[in-house]
């Protein structure tokens, strides 16, 4: 994605426009779980009394979480995993520029070159994040430098946002096997036998004939 080149027409609304009187402009996002070595999605979510064409912010990471990037093609420079959200129109487009070499944090651009609002209300963006050890067992996600821009003459801020983040345990389970031969045993009276008993026995709740 070529951060240059979607960020021009909406550049003239952003850079230009005098704050507005502050709107009902909302941003969110749920708190975020996620255990080491795995990743997660995090959504962004958006509300305004009036509708919106552009808007930009960046999202500060804290130490030991990195935004996902998906594989290179050809050499070219990674692109983020990340999803248009519903409140976007099919003209709109995410732009972003990496603000630090460990890809923590990032500038983000809503706009592109159209005239379309946004909805009033829907996501802005889906976007995959993925722990290492280092994070903490409780850190925070800052969104800030929030501004967002109705027209190319005024703006509206909002307050930085802060997402806690929680460190959970890993969700994959590795081979967890029962040792057949160290099973319990009983006979059909429900006494405990020999392993090597003959007859008809129950083993691991199953009937096994040992002749």
């Amino acid at each position: 994605m070529n951060y240059i080149k979607n960020i021009c027409a909406s550049l003239v609304i952003m850079l230009f426009a005098a704050t507005a009187n502050a709107q009902s402009l909302k941003i969110t996002i749920d708190p975020v779980s996620v255990a080491v070595d795995e990743e997660t999605e995090i959504v962004m979510n958006y509300e305004s009394d009036i509708a919106m064409r552009a808007g930009q912010f960046e999202i500060v990471l804290p130490e030991g979480l990195t935004f996902v990037e998906m594989q290179s093609v050809d050499g070219e420079e990674p692109e983020l995993d990340l999803v248009k959200g519903t409140a976007l129109s099919s003209k709109h487009d995410i732009s972003y520029k990496k603000k630090d070499e460990a890809g923590s944090h990032y500038a983000f651009l809503i706009g592109g070159l159209t005239k379309n609002t946004l909805k009033n209300s829907g996501s802005l963006m889906t976007f995959k994040v993925k722990a290492n050890e280092v994070l903490a067992e409780s850190s925070e996600i800052l969104v800030k430098n929030i501004k967002f821009a109705p027209n190319s003459t005024e703006s509206t801020t909002t307050e930085d946002l802060t997402v806690p983040v929680t460190k959970s345990t890993p969700t994959g389970i590795n081979g967890i096997e029962a040792n057949s031969e160290k099973a319990e045993s009983f006979n059909l009276a429900g006494q405990k036998v020999s392993a090597n008993a003959k007859g008809i026995r129950i083993q691991n709740g199953k009937k096994v004939v040992v002749k």
